[in-house]
């Protein structure tokens, strides 16, 4: 708020990292499960690590070269891996 740093499920909060958003959104779940979805951050997670040239989602996040609409289109292609993925597991005759 403000250009104060506040916890990403704070509901001051205005403006998020990528980490942040997906943790503000799970911390949000959690409300209604009362656990942290912990599985779905790392699934998320491993999804973006294919995609990214970097190992800290910070940095990347953070490369002052880095444009939205960029960040939106590895999600993008993140969520389409993560289908694809658990198509083929929901299909697997083992």
């Amino acid at each position: 708020m403000n250009g104060f740093e506040v916890d990403p499920w704070d509901d001051a909060a205005a403006s998020w990292s990528l980490l942040g958003a997906m943790v503000a959104v799970l911390e949000r779940e959690a409300l209604f499960e009362s656990e942290l979805p912990l599985a779905e951050l790392g699934a998320a997670l491993y999804a973006l690590a294919d995609l990214i040239d970097t190992d800290s989602l910070v940095d990347w996040n953070d490369d002052p070269r880095q444009t939205q609409d960029n960040v939106v289109a590895v999600l993008d292609q993140a969520a389409a891996a993560y289908r694809d993925n658990c198509a083929v597991l929901e299909v697997s005759p083992n």
